[in-house]
């Protein structure tokens, strides 16, 4: 008989990848699918049986390994410790792993990894210290190493890991094993073709540096590849670096400004960094997609945004994680700035006054419960009635009446 022979239905083992499913369609199909080796290269916890087969059917190609070790069962350790005999195939490397397993795992991993590519390290219960990653991990020999995420833990900051990356993306390190500014900047002096880099929790402050008005601490860092650049950091953190490093304008910004608690001066080293960025001048140029204003206490803010969703999450919870779907949409910038209560008038005024707003579309005034912010009527006509394209508005029943003088006629 000529053409695909089906294969009769029968149950197939448990752990099997999901694309296993190709086996049990025809023989044909079967015969494919088992002579193509990068079918199978994706490895992740399964059964034993199943471990030993996709090892099998990979032949001599790299491998890509996820091992998530939250349960920490015995299944699982024995996975890892076999498809890490042989770190030299070794191409996309992610483990999520409690800290108590640290030192099990990095044990393992201490011959070189030529091969490396994108290597994923995600530490699911730190604790106040971040887990150090030791310098012997891959005897600090990834030649191809290009991606690198690590997510409450850290390496030395000088390690030449980090030279080459296009990908660098650290994640709620503990403030006491965070990179100061300087460090940063000197990470990056040797990262020139580096593309994404995500800064989320992960950099102290500098409120000694911004303080003494001498912030631009040396040649500027270009970064000519740079097409993302997300930062969740304390206010001076995000000024010092932003004033020495160089991106080019296509640069996509999501930018989270904490309030720094050491640091009670003037806001007004931000504004010549938004005019630079906008070119304020020119009516074509950069176009901000959200700007977020939220004081700390109390938890009050107001969103200016051109997405309507935008408006829809309450403004006075934590700044939440670059949401994914913002990438590659033309947006040059997402701004969050938190600050106190003093003269937030004077500080609303003056950032909205630097940056271009007149494309903005929504705008919500948020406020916990019981929580008044009295702005002016004056003051809210002033800074907002510019707004032409202004369609949609949110507030809360606290904010009603110093909105309806300033939205009146006349």
């Amino acid at each position: 008989m000529s053409g695909p022979q089906f294969l009769p239905r029968y149950s197939r083992t448990s752990g099997a990848p999901p694309w296993a499913n190709v086996l049990y369609t025809c023989h044909h199909w079967r015969d494919v699918a088992v002579s193509c080796p990068s079918l199978w290269s994706f490895l992740f916890v399964s059964s034993p049986r199943w471990t030993e087969e996709l090892l099998s059917r990979t032949k001599m190609v790299p491998l890509r390994i996820r091992v998530d070790m939250g349960c920490s069962t015995q299944e699982e350790m024995m996975f890892f410790e076999k498809v890490t005999t042989d770190v030299t195939r070794i191409q996309d490397l992610s483990l999520k792993f409690p800290r108590s397993l640290a030192e099990g795992f990095f044990s393992k991993l201490e011959t070189p990894a030529p091969l490396l590519h994108t290597l994923r390290l995600f530490v699911t219960k730190s604790g106040a210290e971040s887990v150090l990653v030791p310098d012997t991990l891959f005897n600090r020999d990834t030649p191809a190493l290009r991606t690198l995420e690590l997510y409450r833990c850290h390496i030395s900051w000088c390690s030449p890991t980090l030279t080459g990356l296009t990908i660098l993306r650290l994640r709620d390190i503990a403030s006491s094993s965070q990179p100061t500014v300087t460090e940063l900047l000197a990470m990056l002096r040797h990262m020139l073709d580096l593309a994404h880099l995500y800064l989320e929790n992960a950099l102290s402050g500098a409120e000694h540096i911004l303080a003494s008005q001498h912030y631009l601490l040396s040649e500027c860092v270009d970064l000519p590849q740079l097409l993302r650049l997300a930062i969740i950091a304390p206010f001076s953190a995000v000024v010092v670096f932003l004033s020495n490093v160089t991106v080019p304008s296509k640069t996509e910004l999501r930018i989270c400004c904490r309030h720094d608690t050491k640091f009670t001066e003037t806001y007004t080293p931000l504004y010549p960094l938004l005019e630079q960025r906008f070119n304020t001048t020119s009516d074509v140029g950069p176009v901000i997609r959200t700007l977020n204003m939220k004081t700390t206490e109390p938890d009050v803010g107001i969103v200016l945004s051109t997405s309507e969703r935008d408006c829809d999450v309450p403004f006075y919870s934590k700044c939440g994680r670059h949401r994914h779907e913002d990438w590659d949409r033309g947006i040059s910038l997402k701004l969050d700035i938190e600050f106190e209560s003093v003269s937030r008038e004077e500080l609303m005024g003056d950032i909205c006054r630097t940056i271009p707003m007149l494309h903005l579309r929504t705008l919500a005034h948020f406020a916990a419960i019981d929580t008044s912010w009295p702005l002016s009527p004056c003051f809210l006509k002033t800074t907002f009635g510019t707004l032409q394209e202004l369609r949609f508005i949110k507030l809360t029943e606290l904010h009603m009446s110093p909105w309806a003088t300033a939205l009146a006629p006349g």
